[in-house]
Parts: C-alpha cells; sequence; structure tokens
C-alpha cells in the first residue's frame, strides 16, 4: 500500500491505527507512506516512530475542525431562517432564485390540504395512506423523481407508496403553516454518520418564513387529533 502521505489512508486515528499496527502487519503488507518516509519492509523502525499517530491525531483533529466550522455556518443558516436542505418539504419548491427560500408547488400544496382536511374530517392515517394509494396519488420521493429531481427512494422499493410515517410527519410539521423548523434529525458525531431524532424542543424554528399551506387553527388542530 503506498500512499502520499497518512491523511490519506485515513484521518480517524483510530482506523489508522488498526490498519498500520495490525491488519498490515497481519497479512504481510509493505506500506509507504512517501510524505512521511515511511516503508515499513526498508525501515520496519519508521512505522514505529511517534511521527506516526502524532500526524494521525493531528489528521483526525483537521477532520473534526472542518465539520465544527460547516455545522456553524448551517446553524446560522438555520437561525435565519434559511432552508438549507438539499429538497424542498413536500408541497414545496426551492426558489430558482434563491436557494434557500421556499415557494408553494401548487400541485403537491393540494395534496397536502387534502390530508389535513382529511384527517380533521375524522379519517384515520392508515385509512388516509389507502386513499391516496388507491386513487394513484404520487408520494412524495415518486413526485420529487416526476419533477426531474435525481431524488433516490429512502427504502430501496421499485415503486414506492405512501405510508403512515409520512402522512404522519407531515402533519407534525410546522413548514405548513409557513414556519421554517430545522434541525429535526441530526448524525451522531463526524465520525459516525448515523442519524437520530432530535427532541422537539431543541429544533430550530423560525416563524412566518414563507408561505402557509394550512392555517394555525387546523394545524393545531391536527396535532391534539
Amino acid at each position: 500500500v503506498i500512499i502520499k502521505d497518512l491523511s490519506r489512508l485515513s484521518r480517524d486515528y483510530v482506523e489508522a491505527g488498526i490498519l498500520i499496527d495490525r491488519l498490515f502487519v497481519q497479512m504481510n503488507v509493505r506500506f509507504i507512506s512517501l510524505h512521511e518516509r515511511i516503508d515499513s519492509y526498508n525501515d520496519p523502525e519508521s512505522v514505529s516512530s511517534m511521527v506516526v499517530p502524532i500526524t494521525n491525531v493531528m489528521n483526525d483533529q483537521y477532520c473534526y475542525q472542518t465539520s465544527k466550522k460547516i455545522r456553524q455556518v448551517f446553524d446560522y443558516k438555520k437561525r435565519n431562517g434559511e432552508f438549507i436542505g438539499s429538497y424542498a418539504p413536500y408541497g414545496y419548491i426551492k426558489d430558482p432564485n434563491d436557494k434557500h427560500a421556499l415557494l408553494v408547488d401548487s400541485e403537491a400544496a393540494e395534496v397536502v390540504k387534502q390530508i389535513f382536511a382529511m384527517f380533521l374530517n375524522g379519517m384515520a392515517v392508515r385509512a388516509i395512506v389507502n386513499h391516496l394509494n388507491d386513487h394513484g396519488v404520487m408520494c412524495p420521493s415518486l413526485y420529487k423523481q416526476s419533477q426531474g429531481l435525481k431524488y433516490s427512494c429512502p427504502n430501496g422499493r421499485a415503486k414506492p407508496m405512501w405510508s403512515t410515517i409520512t402522512v404522519t410527519n407531515m402533519l407534525k410539521n410546522p413548514v405548513y403553516i409557513g414556519d421554517m423548523a430545522q434541525g429535526r434529525n441530526r448524525v451522531k458525531s463526524y465520525k459516525i454518520h448515523k442519524i437520530e431524532a432530535v427532541p422537539e424542543e431543541d429544533w430550530i424554528v423560525v416563524q412566518n418564513t414563507h408561505e402557509p399551506l394550512v392555517d394555525e387553527e387546523t394545524f393545531e388542530l391536527a396535532q391534539k387529533r
């Protein structure tokens, strides 16, 4: 294995240590890093030099600081009511003149209004899901694809359909009363990209940032239900 420098192998110092000190040794892999002048075959002592772990820790810290700065920029935009998602919420599109602003998507917006109306008229979420699927209404992921967006379906199904989770999340989303609610999910750390839900009291909510699809009274009644 030949690399330009140790950062090309890994910026995770734990992972780099496991590769260099264990895996490469066990599998008789010759390891060469040009910048640090490491060669496990011609100079075995070079691999055990203090330069290796110190450099790996520095590379790891560079990743951490970069991740921290990016999160700070995103948080600043969220608190200013700027939309930072890759795709607009169902019922909206990104403003062509400002990718951080939302405009109403008239076709999808009618479906959103219909969902709230059906729910407040006493229909259960499962009944709403069945109604939408039975009438051939495209679910959000399929609708995004139909609009030419390069959106991959989360569950990997060939033909995605409406689900109770999708409808329930829509009924709870304050974006439909004109409020920008972001920071609802987060990754565990810059090393572990597993998504976890954020408690509602920790969401970043900015009111009246875009045109609502339902009024506040309708939304509050839906929350109580």
